[in-house]
Order: C-alpha cells, then structure tokens, then sequence
C-alpha cells in the first residue's frame, strides 16, 4: 500500500471515530430539542453525566409531587346542623324532625295559618299531635325570631307583697312552717297552694293558676307546661323547674 492510499485510510477511520463519538453523546433533553455534549477529559465527562442525572432525578421529583398534590383528598365540609324556623318552614321541612310525620307537619302550618305565626316554640304544644314528648324531642331543632311571650308580674312589685298580705294569718303561720328544701321537688300534679306558693315568683294567685290548669288538662305530662301559665315568663317558669316535678 503507497503512502496516498494509507492516508486515506487514516483519514476514513478518524471521521469513522468523530461520527461514532458525536452519536453516543447526541441526546434529547426534556424539550425534545438536541443538545451536543463535547467531552474534552474524564473530568468533564463525569460532570457531565452527573448533571444530567441530576436534572432527570429532579424532573422526576417534581412530577411525582405534582401528583401527589393532584391526588390529595378534598375533606367534605359535614352537614350543618338542622335548624328550623317554625314560621316559614315548609312542609317537608317539619318532615325531617323526629317524630314529626305528613299529618301533624299540615296540623303546624294550618295552626300557624290561623294564628298568624307562631309567638314562640313552646306554642307547638298547642298544635294538634304534638305533647310535652314529641316537643322535648325537637325543641333543640326549632326557633322562632324574636320570640314573644306574655308579660308577668316582677317579684320585686308591690302586688306580691299585697297578695300574701291578704291571705289569712292561718295560712301565713302554715306556710311558713314549711320551706322550699324540705318540700323540693314539689310534686305540681299534687301540691296544695301553699307547697305551690314556696317556688320562685309564685304568689297565691299563680298558685291557683297552677292547680286550675291542672284541673282543666288532666294533670300535667311535664314540668314545661308551666309555660303555659300566662303569669310567668319563659325564664321565670325555667327557674321553677328546677324544684319541681311530675309524678
């Protein structure tokens, strides 16, 4: 072989070498675009490849938290609370307190129909189909705006003082012979109106309110339907409830 014939072996090699090392170091990065890596010493190369590892490895990091934030569970906000007003509430409103059925929930809205609305949640007991029971269940569930109940007498007013003035002395001496922890709970389905007139803010009068609508409904089911005596307010009757009860 002459000399002009090895060179261009020589040469043909050398290009064989350049194409084969420029294709081992072509890659695509994440862009797709190509990127020439020249390598120059060991030294380069190694930093080279650790960089190219660190690049994939912190790709791969960031994707999996991107997943991870994409699979994180959304917590359902619970139910609130049932709630009702009694003076617009429909009918299958009522439906959902317990022990409320179709019947006595058309039984509310025609009381409330008739008696234009309701002055408060202790006048559901009025309501056909509802007892002292059925409204201790619900009453935790119901309201009414602003609610109105009859004015009573203050205990602090002039007429208390005149009412137990005006009983005889018999009955002042009797009933002062007895106080309201010796007789408490005081049994209102059979006290007499002296054991009635020991409770707070019962004066003679009311004590006779009492027993007359005692009379009248049979005995009492339930402490609450003292509320129903026009005298006493809705905090006053809450206060005697605590030295009362129902046998």
């Amino acid at each position: 072989m002459n000399d002009k014939n090895r060179n261009a072996a020589i040469i043909s090699v050398i290009i064989a070498i350049i194409s084969i090392t420029l294709f081992f170091f072509i890659h695509r990065d994440n862009t797709g675009q190509a990127t020439i890596i020249t390598i120059t010493d060991s030294h380069s190369a190694t930093s080279a490849a650790t960089e190219n590892v660190s690049t994939t490895i912190t790709s791969t990091s960031a994707v999996r938290s991107a997943v991870s934030s994409s699979l994180v569970t959304t917590t359902v906000p619970p139910a609130e609370p049932l709630y009702i007003n009694i003076n617009t509430a429909t009918c299958e409103e009522f439906i959902q307190l317990h022990g409320i059925g179709e019947v006595i929930a058309e039984n509310i809205i025609a009381y409330r129909t008739e008696n234009n609305g309701f002055n408060n949640i202790e006048e559901l007991m009025e309501v056909s189909g509802i007892g002292s029971s059925v409204f201790e269940d619900i009453r935790e569930f119901v309201y009414v705006e602003d609610p109105v109940y009859e004015t009573a007498v203050s205990p602090t007013e002039p007429e208390i003082i005149i009412a137990v003035e005006e009983t005889t002395e018999p009955e002042i001496e009797e009933s002062s012979a007895l106080t309201l922890e010796e007789c408490a709970p005081i049994n209102i389905n059979t006290a007499d109106i002296e054991e009635l007139a020991l409770l707070p803010y019962v004066t003679y009068d009311i004590a006779d309110e009492i027993i007359t609508l005692r009379t009248e409904i049979g005995g009492f089911q339930h402490v609450y339907e003292l509320l129903l005596i026009e005298d006493l307010s809705q905090s006053q009757a809450a206060e005697i409830v605590e030295y009362v009860t129902v046998e």
